[in-house]
């Protein structure tokens, strides 16, 4: 039988992986809707991207968008990245530091072993405290989460007074031409109901993101804006609690 620990509040059993723990409440094992059908398929999606072309769908190595983005945060004491995806160290990480501790939740976390603290857990249920951490951070992740007001919420209450939520989000306009041709894997990808794509529910504009923020009673601090070719555009955003 494997590890398992008691939360002494709620009673909540949580069981230890391979390379990390469980965090996932049981409320949520048992859901069972079209949402989190839809959310199961678009993850599912994911892994197939991460395997078949992860230096375009994860932070695997450093490059221009990487460091600035780095750069924009200026990490500090405790960060919590919310959707780290499954790679052992996210490049906008940049070198580990003295100054500097991670911390990570993604829901295919546990099954290789990373190389910071990181959980199995959803942005929905952040199992932590609250006024814990510096720095919560959503690296291109908010828009594959099913209800991003709600992982916000949770980053505002696990965040620190005067602590700050860093948001990447792209950005692409409608009008973008489909590629000629796309591989051969992403061609066999199917997008599910409810979903915009074969990846996410929706695409988060920045002005959905500054609504989202003032509904959540983050304020507003800064962003930095980043095209990205004619169509796309990468935002930086900084809130602060």
């Amino acid at each position: 039988m494997g590890k398992s620990i008691i939360c002494e509040t709620c009673g909540e059993v949580y069981e230890h992986l391979a390379y990390s723990w469980n965090m996932v409440p049981s409320q949520h094992r048992q859901i069972s809707s079209t949402l989190w059908d839809t959310w199961q398929k678009l993850e599912n999606n994911q892994i197939v991207s991460y395997r078949m072309a992860p230096e375009q769908n994860l932070s695997v190595v450093e490059g221009n968008e990487v460091n600035e983005f780095a750069a924009f945060c200026k990490f500090k004491g405790l960060v919590l990245d919310v959707g780290c995806g499954p790679q052992p160290w996210p490049a906008y990480f940049g070198s580990p530091s003295m100054e500097v501790d991670f911390i990570g939740v993604e829901p295919l976390a546990g099954d290789v072993e990373a190389d910071y603290v990181k959980l199995r857990a959803f942005g929905e249920y952040l199992p932590f405290q609250k006024k814990v951490f510096d720095h919560v951070i959503f690296a291109t992740s908010l828009d594959h989460m099913v209800d991003p007001f709600v992982p916000i919420a949770e980053a505002k209450r696990v965040c620190k007074p005067g602590g700050q939520v860093n948001i990447w989000i792209h950005e692409k306009k409608p009008e973008e031409p489909r590629p000629e041709r796309s591989p051969e894997w992403y061609e066999r990808l199917e997008c599910p109901t409810l979903a915009e794509d074969v990846f996410r529910f929706t695409r988060i504009t920045f002005d959905n993101l500054k609504s989202l923020l003032q509904h959540t009673d983050l304020k507003l601090d800064g962003w930095h804006e980043l095209k990205r070719g004619e169509y796309r555009t990468s935002f930086f955003v900084r809130a602060i609690k």
